[in-house]
Order: structure tokens, then sequence, then C-alpha cells
């Protein structure tokens, strides 16, 4: 939602991304594509990833031709396999190498990145992303970028939003990329005791 630092969105694995494409440019604003690559850190001293489902994550986003940023983000149910939205922080920086470095001598360990290529629509409020992500596949988030309630309504107003598009899609990926690209990656996240 555009209110109070609270991100509320969907997100799904796209099977036919360039029927969603189509619709998307006959029936939405082209917003434009960019090149963003996310990198992931953790504390040495708090390591977000020590559960099965990590509920905070600290990035540094570069975009190209937009600058850089970084990102806090806590979701909401803590550690839980569905989440229903999150708290998210964010502004932009001067130079994002420099902050590495920051985050380097403070003993913050870079987990995981993130390339990929986002195309990006607007539609009723809601931002519509498809990425593609490097050696892993294409997605589709929907972000509700104006108030349509709580959560619960927010994300009851996405999947309307969601039937629009003709989207063929997995089931919903409630763990984010950074999430998923480490699992991919073998490791192994602690699991409850």
């Amino acid at each position: 939602m555009a209110n109070s630092n609270i991100e509320v969105e969907l997100k799904f694995l796209l099977h036919n991304s360039i029927n969603v494409r189509f619709w998307l440019d006959q029936h939405a604003e082209y917003v434009g594509n960019y090149v963003v690559i996310d990198t992931y850190y953790k504390p040495i001293h708090r390591d977000f990833t020590a559960m099965e489902y990590p509920y905070e994550w600290l990035r540094i986003r570069v975009i190209d031709d937009d600058g850089s940023f970084i990102t806090y983000k806590h979701v909401h149910p803590e550690n839980s396999p569905q989440t229903t939205h999150c708290d998210e922080l964010e502004t932009s920086i001067g130079d994002s190498a420099i902050l590495s470095d920051i985050f380097a001598v403070l003993d913050f360990e870079e987990v995981v990145k993130v390339a990929k290529r986002r195309f990006i629509w607007m539609l009723s409020g809601v931002e519509i992303s498809i990425d593609i992500i490097k050696d892993f596949g294409i997605f589709i988030e929907l972000e509700a970028k104006e108030d349509f309630g709580n959560p619960k309504e927010c994300r009851k107003y996405l999947f309307e939003i969601l039937a629009r598009l003709g989207a063929d899609v997995g089931p919903e990926e409630f763990r984010g990329y950074p999430h998923l690209l480490m699992e991919a990656c073998g490791y192994k996240f602690k699991t409850p005791d």
C-alpha cells in the first residue's frame, strides 16, 4: 500500500510472459524497463537468514539510470511460510560501492545478489512488474501503489487485477527473490526444532 511504509504485493512464476506483456501494452500504462541489481546483506551479530522463513532483509539496490537505494524489509507474519505484507523503509543513497564498503567494515556480510531486468506497467493503482531473473526464471509481481484498505483487502484487490491479465502463473510465491535464489543454490535454512 502506498501509506505508512507498508508494502503489499503478490508474486508468481509466470509461464506466459509474452501474452501478458501484450495485454499490458494494450490496457496499462507502460512505465519502462530497467536492469536492477539487488545485493542483500546480514549483520554478523544478527543472522537474518538463521531461520526457516527469514523475515528481515537489508539490501542495496542499484537501478540503471535511476540511482541507488538502501532498503530494510520486515515481513509479516514473522518466520511464516505465508505472508501478508511487509514494512519497507527505503531511501536513496549517493554511492552504493561506498555503502557496501561501510557494511563490510561494520561486519555486514553479503548474502546473495539478485540481477534482473524489470518491465513495469501501472494499472488501476497497481504496479505490475515482469521480472526476468538472471539464471532463474520469469516472475510477475503486483504491488499496490494506493491505499486499498488493510493488507487482506489489498491482497483481494491485487488478485482481481491479476485475473484481468490472463496470466498463467504457478502457486503464489511468498518468499522473496533472495530466499528463492539462496535455496536454489543449496543454502539450508534452519528448520524449527
